[in-house]
C-alpha cells in the first residue's frame, strides 16, 4: 500500500467513532469513589496489570484476523500496520506508565 493511500485511509479512519478499552467501562458514581480507588489500585498492581495487558493483546491479535488494524505508539501521529502477533504482544505488554497506544480498525 502506498504512503499516500495509507495516509488517506488513516484520515478516513480517524473520522470514524472510536472506543476505548478500559477496565471501567463508564464513569464511576461519586458515592463509590472509595471502592473505585481500591479497585483501581488492585488492577494497577503488577501481576493484575500484566494480565490485563495480555488480555488486551489477545483481543487485538484476534481482531487482526478479521480486520485491518493499525497501531500508533506516538499518540496518533503515525500509524503502522499491526505487526506479527509476538511483536504486537510485546508492544502492548511493554506499554507502562503514562504511555498510550492507539489502534485503528478498518
Amino acid at each position: 500500500m502506498s504512503d499516500k493511500i495509507r495516509d488517506n485511509n488513516i484520515e478516513k479512519l480517524m473520522q470514524l467513532p472510536c472506543r476505548i478499552i478500559d477496565i471501567f467501562p463508564e464513569r464511576v458514581p461519586e458515592r463509590m469513589a472509595g471502592r473505585y480507588s481500591a479497585a483501581e489500585q488492585y488492577y494497577l498492581s503488577p501481576p493484575r496489570l500484566e494480565m490485563l495487558r495480555r488480555k488486551y493483546a489477545d483481543i487485538i491479535i484476534k481482531l487482526g484476523c478479521y480486520r485491518d488494524i493499525f497501531i500508533s505508539t506516538d499518540h496518533g501521529e503515525t500509524f503502522a500496520e499491526l505487526p506479527s502477533p509476538e511483536k504486537t504482544e510485546d508492544i502492548i505488554t511493554a506499554c507502562t506508565g503514562a504511555k498510550t497506544l492507539y489502534f485503528s480498525v478498518s
